[in-house]
């Protein structure tokens, strides 16, 4: 058992305290670069590899738009919208994690969703059908 919860806490640090941070790197030397305070030459088809990471993006969540029957040209402008906003929210919700975990050590408490007795309240007609 501690070789598993050590192997999901190196899973835990790499998928989020990790990536984030190369996240942020990245983020930091594209808009460097996009205001031409930064030029890096480096050889290889980086431009390229953005690109697709986008089309890849857009791709996946399109594929499941079009299996639940949602796909619509609004549907690929919101999905290019959140690629824009909400992948980057996400960055913002892991940097407040991290800092209520590490910097404040705040307890952390599972907020559970409320759940309702619904039977009580539902009234089924049954027809019966000949």
């Amino acid at each position: 058992k501690t070789a598993l919860a050590s192997l999901e806490l190196l899973n835990l640090m790499y998928l989020y305290y990790l990536f984030i941070f190369a996240i942020l790197i990245s983020d930091l030397i594209f808009m460097l670069s996009l205001f031409k305070i930064v030029k890096i030459k480096i050889a290889g088809p980086y431009v390229e590899l953005w690109g697709l990471a986008i089309l890849m993006f857009i791709l996946e969540v399109l594929i499941v738009l079009v299996y639940e029957k949602e796909d619509s040209v609004r549907g690929v402008l919101l999905v290019i919208l959140a690629y824009l906003t909400y992948t980057k929210l996400w960055v913002v919700v892991v940097l407040l994690s991290m800092y209520q975990d590490i910097i404040i050590k705040r307890d952390v408490v599972w907020d559970k969703t409320e759940r309702f007795d619904i039977s009580s309240n539902i009234k089924v007609d049954l027809i019966k059908r000949d």
